[in-house]
């Protein structure tokens, strides 16, 4: 009736109109009425709006206390999860609870948040499987692949995160363990990532990191970064000292952020010369105060029984020689217990041969945006603008 009454407002014969359609009204208090197309779009809109409030409070209510939790810290630990974090709750919250009520949801969102991560097509089957297990897996002795030390990493810190929260003492971690060599459910050996995402998810710097047991100490964290000069981009950027460089010691490794953003969290690899007026500072403050490491250099013996798809490539570092330019793989095998270490080209050339040796660090210098040069002369041989928008 109010927007009837407003159409006709300059209507000499509104009140006769109105009346009428009042009392057709009351004959039938369901009358058909056809409203304006702007009209049903507002009303769609307030009830969808309503639902939408509707959900998100039965969603909150899910989590109680913890709710708080999830508002501070969701985006951190559940990115994926997280954006659409009230549908996935109504889906898969009341046949978790109802599945396993002794079990805490966190585990759950966990769980969702590497398949989100892994796999995405296949993420909500896997996720249903999760959850119509009898006994719900220990997620820690699962088969994550070469992702196993950085998702323990990331699970204990959530944990640790989550009884803090809730006044409970945190877990110590213990940073000498080695998910890798635990047995893993038979059902969970599927739970690995495409070779697509391997290269788009991976992490360089928290899959360097999250190895304690081969990163040093530094006495002040902040002398293990610094600022450098990008050699694609002429700019000043931030760096993470990685160490020394093992045939030039006086030389650091830095490794700076990707330039292509299909492979964001990929890392370029950077020499810089400590005995430069522009770099000396950096060396000093990183010897006396930070991990002064020098980088470990790999041998074809460290390659023995290992599968190039067992090898995980963390960074190319370039470092000039002369006119040249020496190419080596930062990388491991995890067909051995060993940190990262420095493998020459050569070294990765003698051991899968010069097309799939090269191919390999130029691939990786490719999709993180570095320049690839012939090493004999360091001319390039590709420009980065080739390749990164």
């Amino acid at each position: 009736m109010e927007y009837q009454a407003s159409v006709l407002e300059d209507d000499e014969n509104k009140d006769e109109i109105l009346k009428g359609d009042i009392q057709k009204f009351l004959q039938d208090p369901d009358p058909k009425i056809v409203y304006p197309s702007a009209i049903k779009e507002m009303h769609v809109a307030s009830m969808n709006a309503l639902r939408g409030l509707k959900d998100l409070d039965q969603a909150r209510e899910f989590y109680g206390k913890d709710i708080k939790f999830m508002d501070e810290h969701g985006s951190k630990y559940f990115p994926l999860v997280g954006q659409n974090l009230v549908a996935f709750t109504l889906e898969f919250g009341p046949a978790f609870r109802q599945q396993h009520p002794n079990e805490d949801i966190f585990e759950l969102l966990f769980f969702a948040e590497q398949m989100l991560r892994m796999n995405q097509k296949d993420a909500n089957t896997r996720i249903q499987e999760f959850i119509q297990k009898e006994k719900l897996p220990p997620i820690e002795t699962m088969n994550w692949g070469t992702d196993a030390p950085l998702i323990q990493a990331q699970r204990q810190e959530l944990l640790n995160s989550l009884k803090k929260f809730r006044g409970l003492p945190a877990d110590p971690v213990d940073q000498q363990a080695d998910p890798v060599d635990q047995q893993a459910d038979p059902v969970d050996q599927q739970v690995q990532p495409d070779a697509h995402n391997r290269a788009t998810l991976y992490d360089a710097a928290a899959r360097r990191n999250y190895r304690k047991p081969y990163v040093g100490k530094a006495i002040d964290p902040s002398c293990d970064k610094c600022t450098i000069i990008d050699p694609e981009t002429k700019q000043q950027v931030q760096a993470e000292i990685i160490g020394r460089h093992p045939h030039r010691r006086k030389w650091l490794v830095c490794a700076i952020h990707s330039l292509n953003k299909d492979y964001p969290k990929l890392q370029r690899f950077v020499t810089i010369d400590g005995t430069s007026g522009q770099y000396r500072d950096i060396l000093e403050k990183y010897d006396q105060q930070g991990s002064n490491e020098q980088l470990l250099v790999g041998s074809k013996g460290d390659l023995n029984e290992c599968r190039i798809e067992d090898f995980e490539l963390n960074g190319v570092v370039l470092l000039p020689w002369g006119d040249s330019i020496r190419m080596a793989a930062y990388g491991l095998s995890h067909s051995k217990k060993q940190g990262f270490r420095l493998f020459p080209k050569t070294v990765l050339c003698s051991k899968w041969g010069v097309t799939t040796g090269v191919a390999i660090m130029h691939c990786h210098l490719q999709k993180c945006g570095s320049r690839i040069p012939e090493c004999k002369t360091g001319k390039e041989v590709a420009k980065p603008e080739t390749w990164y928008p």
